[in-house]
């Protein structure tokens, strides 16, 4: 499984299309959609919302089993063309200066760069990060669930210096996340293939014994 977290319902309707993912009502207090290998939440944007919707999808996972954790949304550069694909390889939070480092072992698409999460939007860019409102938090509460190489997160670019934050409306934040869908399934392929590695390790090192092994005895 993978807990896939986006803040805006317009960023997730492109991803519910394109992994034919089904409304689950079982979490109170955020919308949930889901197949047999993908859960998607819609937390609300900001560090307290995507803090409390992964927490929530945290608590809800099986306990046994480890799961892959992916963040998606939009996020702005000085630089970089609306539109650009990127992964963090670090995350500072701007708030407390605490930082993390997801590890990269499944390759992601775009480019590597170091985010910087913000509680307003940032709309002077004076460092060359990437600035979004939600990775620190998605990262502090996802790796109480998974190891750090299964908390990764991937933000399209909307808005620089040129084409700044003003110009950003629904349908465009809509068709930029639902141009990067065919990534960022290669993403979730990867990450679920690690996961499902990961699992199979610790059943065999724990001897955990899977469900079917379970109904069987």
């Amino acid at each position: 499984m993978i807990n896939m977290v986006v803040a805006l319902a317009v960023e997730s309707r492109p991803l519910i299309r394109h992994f034919n993912l089904s409304e689950d009502r079982s979490i109170a207090g955020f919308r949930v959609f889901q197949d047999g290998r993908i859960r998607l939440i819609v937390t609300g944007t900001g560090r307290g919302s995507c803090a409390a919707g992964v927490a929530a999808l945290g608590e809800r996972g099986a306990a046994r089993d480890v799961s892959a954790w992916l963040n998606v949304g939009i996020a702005g550069h000085a630089a970089h063309e609306v539109g650009a694909g990127v992964y963090a390889v670090s995350v500072l939070e701007a708030a407390t200066d605490r930082r993390w480092y997801p590890a990269q072992i499944v390759p992601l698409p775009g480019r590597g760069e170091a985010f910087c999460t913000v509680d307003v939007p940032e709309v002077a860019y004076p460092k060359p990060y990437v600035y979004d409102m939600e990775a620190s938090a998605f990262c502090a509460t996802a790796l109480r669930y998974a190891t750090s190489e299964l908390v990764q997160v991937y933000k399209v670019i909307s808005d620089n210096r040129v084409t700044g934050v003003t110009t950003i409306n629904k349908h465009m934040v809509r068709d930029l996340i639902a141009q990067h869908a065919p990534v960022i399934e290669e993403a979730v392929t990867g990450l679920s293939e690690l996961a499902a590695g990961t699992n199979a390790r610790l059943d065999r090192v724990y001897r955990r014994p899977r469900d079917s092994e379970k109904r069987s005895t």
